[in-house]
C-alpha cells in the first residue's frame, strides 16, 4: 500500500523530528506515529502498529455515522487514576499491554487539527453514506484524505499508515496552513 500517491513536494521545509519527538513526548520516532483515523479537521495517528489501533464502532459502515476516535492506552494506569490506587499499576491483561513497568504508556494517540482542500472519503462521494468502514480504510481501500477531482495541482492522496511528518510537509506544502497538534 502506498502512503502518498503522485505526490510533488517542492520548495517545502523538512519538519525537524528531533522537535517532533520532543513535543510529543516520545522516546523515540523508531515508531512514528502514523494516520489511523480521520474526523472533520482532525486526524488522528497512533505510535502503536496500525492493525492494532482500534476504536468504537470501527468495523461498521458508514464510518462517519458509526465510527469514534481512536482507542487511547487503557485509563487504569493513567497518573490520576494510580494516585487514587496508592501508586500501584494495574495489572489487568488491558493494561499490560498499553503501559510499561514505570508508568508511561507504550504507545499513545496524537490529535492534529488540519485544514487544506482535502476531502475525507465520506466528502469525496455523492452518496448520503460512504460504503466504507475505518476498518476498511485502514487496509488501504480508499485514502483517509486526497485532493477534490477539480484540484488544480497535484493529486494527493493520504492512506492511512502516512507519518505524521510526511502529513505535516504535504499539507503546509500544497497552502493548508499549520498543521496544530493538540494534547489528547
Amino acid at each position: 500500500m502506498g502512503i502518498l500517491s503522485d505526490v510533488l513536494i517542492a520548495n517545502t521545509t523538512l519538519v525537524d523530528r528531533d522537535e517532533l519527538q520532543r513535543v510529543l513526548g516520545l522516546k523515540s520516532l523508531a515508531g512514528e506515529p502514523v494516520l489511523c483515523f480521520v474526523d472533520g479537521s482532525y486526524a488522528y495517528f497512533t505510535t502503536q502498529k496500525l492493525s492494532k489501533q482500534w476504536g468504537d464502532g470501527w468495523s461498521k459502515v458508514p464510518y462517519e455515522h458509526n465510527a469514534w476516535s481512536p482507542y487511547d492506552p487503557c485509563w487504569h494506569n493513567e497518573p490520576k487514576h494510580v494516585a487514587k490506587c496508592g501508586g500501584k499499576l494495574c495489572t489487568d491483561d488491558c493494561c499490560k499491554d498499553d503501559w510499561n513497568d514505570d508508568g508511561s504508556p507504550k504507545w499513545k494517540i496524537i490529535r492534529v487539527v488540519r485544514e487544506g482542500p482535502f476531502n475525507t472519503p465520506a466528502d469525496a462521494m455523492d452518496l448520503q453514506n460512504s460504503p466504507y468502514s475505518v476498518e476498511e480504510i485502514n487496509e488501504g481501500d480508499i485514502p483517509w484524505l486526497e485532493t477534490p477531482k477539480d484540484y488544480s495541482g497535484k493529486r494527493i492522496r493520504f492512506m492511512a499508515g502516512t507519518t505524521l511528518s510526511q502529513f505535516i510537509r504535504v499539507v503546509e506544502s500544497v497552502g493548508g496552513g499549520k498543521v496544530k497538534i493538540e494534547e489528547n
